[in-house]
Formats: C-alpha cells, sequence, structure tokens
C-alpha cells in the first residue's frame, strides 16, 4: 500500500465549493499519528490508496485549528513520542513554546479537534497543559479562567452546605 499525499477539508470549507487557501494537503508523516484519517483511508482506500479522490471533509475541525495541528505535527516529523510518556515528565520546552501564546478557551477548542482526529499524545499533552494551568486555583478563579457560569445560585450553595455538611468537609 502506498502512502498518498491527501487533501484535509476542514468544517469552514464547503466539500462542494472548496475554497483551496483553506484546504490543508499533508504527507502520510503527517497523518500517520491521525487515528481518525488512517481508520478513513484504510477503509475508504484499502490497497488502492492511489485513487484520484483524496480529498477528506473534516466536519468536527476548523482550518484555524487543523493549521495549527499540522503545523504541531510536522515539529515532529511524524514521530511523536507514547502518549503514556507525559505521566511522568514535564511538557518539553518546544511544546511549552509552540502553545504560549493560547488561552484556555483556544487550547480547548483545539482538543476537541485534536480528540475527532484521534492524536493520542497531544491529546494529553493538551490536557496536561490546561490542567497546570488551572492547578491551585479557586473554583471561583476557574469559572472566571474558563468562562463559565455557577451552577448554583449563592442561596443554593448555601442550602446544600446546611443539607449535606459531610460533602464541604
Amino acid at each position: 500500500m502506498n502512502n498518498p499525499t491527501l487533501f484535509l477539508v476542514p468544517n469552514d470549507t464547503d466539500i462542494n465549493n472548496l475554497d483551496m487557501t483553506k484546504v490543508i494537503e499533508v504527507d502520510y508523516d503527517t497523518y500517520k499519528n491521525m487515528e481518525y484519517i488512517m481508520d478513513l483511508v484504510r477503509d475508504t482506500f484499502g490497497e488502492d490508496v492511489s485513487k484520484e479522490q483524496r480529498f477528506i471533509p473534516l466536519s468536527n475541525i476548523d482550518s484555524g485549528n487543523l493549521k495549527i495541528v499540522v503545523q504541531w505535527l510536522k515539529m515532529y516529523n511524524g514521530n511523536l513520542p507514547d502518549a503514556d510518556s507525559l505521566e511522568n515528565t514535564d511538557i518539553s520546552q518546544t511544546d511549552l513554546n509552540f502553545f504560549q501564546n493560547f488561552n484556555l478557551e483556544d487550547l480547548r477548542v483545539l482538543l476537541l479537534g485534536v480528540n475527532y482526529l484521534g492524536i493520542n499524545y497531544l491529546i494529553e499533552l493538551l490536557c496536561k497543559m490546561i490542567g497546570e494551568r488551572i492547578r491551585g486555583k479557586t473554583a471561583e478563579e476557574m469559572y472566571t479562567l474558563l468562562g463559565l457560569t455557577r451552577p448554583f445560585t449563592a442561596e443554593e450553595i448555601e442550602l446544600a452546605k446546611q443539607s449535606e455538611a459531610w460533602v464541604f468537609e
């Protein structure tokens, strides 16, 4: 089976009216770490990957985030570490530098796209980065950082503290 170049079509591009400025051309070394793409290639092309139709529509990632993912994958030249290796190591300086200007919302949206593509190492990396950014924050600070609204009013919280005191010990 040969490994052709693919054209990834993000969700902000109409497959029937392609905006080629948003379509991302990727080689095998880049997409081999995307489980979703590899499964799709295997299921769609089988052994005949030389078929002309190599445009892959992606419903859960936009062009901006797809470009970021592809750029990040190219930094690793197709050789990603095992996802479990992040459990006992610090985030590399290269990865810290790459994602330094991303806020939590950017990382969250990127994580959703990466999860869709099935890039396990990057999923673990983004989760770890998000975790490190919110570590030590109070619930109130996390609501603010993550742009969330409180699910309960102050009165409801007080009532819960009275009726379920053991939870708040």
